[in-house]
Order: C-alpha cells, then sequence, then structure tokens
C-alpha cells in the first residue's frame, strides 16, 4: 500500500503569481509527496471569506499530512478551527500580499475583515514567508495602527509574536535561455529555440499588469493620449490578467488609438514572451508592488523600465 501524500497545498485563489508559485514548487516534489486543494482564481473576496469552510470540507479526514502550505487567502485560524486534526501539521503561509496596506480606492470601503483574517492566520501559523521585505516590514509596521481602528479594546504584544516566525523568500521566477533581442520569427518558446531579427520600428511599450485599480490603469490611458496628442510614434501592448469587468479608463481606448494599441488583452506565455522580445520599454504605473512579478519577468527581456514617477 502506497504511503499518503505528506504535503498539504491549499491555493483559495489559484491563478496568477498563486498559480506561478505552486506550479513551481511542485516541480521539486515527486507527486506521491504532495496533495493540492484549490479554488478557480475568481471573486477574491468570497475565496477569502468562505475558503477555509470550504476546504474544510474537501480536505479527507483520514490523512498523514506533515506540512501545509498555503497563501494568505486561506483564513487559517477559521480553517483550524473546523479541522484540529490539521494542527499536527507545520503550517507554513506565503504572502504574495498583506491586506493591512493593500490599496483601496476609497479608505471607507476598506473592510477590515481580511486584515484581521491575515492577523489570525499569522498567530495560527508556524511559518509565515513574506515574498520581499517591503511586504514583510508594512504588514508587521501596521499590526497595532490596524487594530487600532477597533474603539476600545487595545491588543498588546502581536507584532512580537509575529514578527518571530517571520522569513523573506523572494518569489521564484523561472528564466529561460531565450535571445536577447527582438522580433521573433519562428521557434518554441518550450523548447528555447526561438530565433530573432533585428527590428527598425517605432517606440514599444508594453503595460502586463493585471487590469485592477490598484494597477493604476487610469494613468497609462493619460500617458498614452498624451504620447498620441504629441504625435510621438509608438506602439502599446496591454496585456496581463483580464476579469469580468474592464477598468472603466480603458473604455474607448481602442479607438483612440487605433492602430498604435496593437494588443488589448491577456496573452498566452509563448506570445507574452515573444511581445516582450519585441518591446523596447516596459511600464508600471502601480502606486505600489509587493513585489512585482511581471515587472522582474519583464526586464529580463527588456533593457528599459519606466515607472509611473518617472
Amino acid at each position: 500500500m502506497s504511503a499518503k501524500p505528506a504535503v498539504l497545498i491549499i491555493e483559495p485563489f489559484y491563478g496568477g503569481s498563486h498559480k506561478q508559485l505552486i506550479d513551481t514548487l511542485i516541480e521539486c516534489l515527486n507527486v506521491s509527496d504532495y496533495e493540492i486543494f484549490s479554488l478557480p482564481a475568481k471573486k477574491w473576496h468570497w475565496r477569502a471569506r468562505t475558503g477555509a469552510l470550504y476546504f474544510s470540507q474537501m480536505i479527507p479526514q483520514n490523512h498523514e499530512y506533515k506540512i501545509l502550505f498555503s497563501s494568505s487567502v486561506l483564513n487559517l485560524a477559521e480553517l483550524l478551527g473546523c479541522r484540529p486534526d490539521l494542527n499536527v501539521c507545520k503550517k507554513v503561509i506565503y504572502f504574495h500580499e498583506n491586506q493591512l496596506v493593500y490599496p483601496v480606492r476609497e479608505v471607507k470601503e476598506r473592510d477590515c475583515q481580511y486584515g484581521l483574517n491575515q492577523i489570525m492566520t499569522c498567530l495560527a501559523a508556524d511559518y509565515v514567508i513574506f515574498n520581499s521585505n517591503f511586504n514583510r516590514t508594512s504588514f508587521l509596521d501596521n499590526i497595532t495602527p490596524f487594530l487600532n481602528i477597533q474603539p476600545d479594546l487595545k491588543l498588546k504584544h502581536l507584532r512580537e509574536k509575529i514578527e518571530k516566525k517571520c522569513e523573506v523568500l523572494y518569489f521564484p521566477i523561472k528564466f529561460h535561455a531565450f535571445p536577447n533581442k527582438r522580433l521573433i520569427v519562428g521557434g518554441d518558446v518550450q523548447m528555447n529555440s526561438l530565433t530573432t531579427e533585428n527590428a527598425n520600428d517605432c517606440l514599444h511599450l508594453i503595460w502586463p499588469h493585471r487590469w485592477e485599480h490598484d494597477k493604476n490603469p487610469k494613468l497609462l490611458v493619460e500617458v498614452l493620449l498624451e504620447l498620441n496628442k504629441r504625435q510621438v510614434d509608438f506602439k502599446v501592448t496591454i496585456c496581463g490578467e483580464t476579469y469580468h469587468t474592464s477598468p472603466e479608463a480603458f473604455e474607448g481606448l481602442q479607438e483612440k488609438l487605433g492602430s498604435k494599441l496593437v494588443n488589448f488583452g491577456f496573452l498566452s506565455r509563448d506570445k507574452y514572451v515573444k511581445t516582450l522580445l519585441d518591446g523596447d520599454v516596459v511600464i508600471s504605473t502601480a502606486g505600489h508592488e509587493f513585489y512585482g512579478v511581471a515587472i522582474f519577468f519583464s526586464k529580463t527581456f527588456l533593457n528599459k523600465f519606466a515607472r509611473h514617477n518617472q
């Protein structure tokens, strides 16, 4: 009889960088060593609210797990409350972002429950891993101010309890032996067999972010329309993950830019890499990044990077 998996991997939001991390980690494991329980990457707020309850019903009662690994979208304290048998595991939580300083459209819209969930998760975990020192520091520094929002109780020493569990482990990005630069004329991305030729074309700008408000698509549109107004010779690729609703700022952009907008929507990995090799400048309009996976990956192929404040 084969042994049961020792590693339990839980991901309530299995998409984007969350999926990329897990897919990279399991390459180092035998298939028999781990078991994954996940939910599709949509309706983030409901995943954070109800993911623990859902997984408490899906994870088998008869198990031999020794390690539990999850992103901080999971409310670990709730899961362990529903499934105390999982307390035998070493519990590792990975923070792609933290809700104590995550940008919101208006402060009054902030749902304090998400930040509280992450604090409770840290208290229940054995190891708390952040993808950058900024992510770690901004979370720890804001625990007390965040909890002081509530009107009367003064909760003490929580930062100290959590801080000693915290480490920084940078997000793993797989790099490939791609050609250094320029237009792809053939080959295959997965086989690292792409061939290129020099391209004497106009300036190619690339915006590779998720289509969400924290990436500031409004600023991107303002910049592109200003370049167009000044008759700058450019073309732009707008890619990144898209969701059910498009940012309001993007409405009518295709008509306004015409042929200068060479792509408007998500690209497969093959097409994304080919686009990066054809590009000149990758643009970030994000107000801040906890890590910036898209930017790090893009910089592998592009020599120039423009931040929103440049």
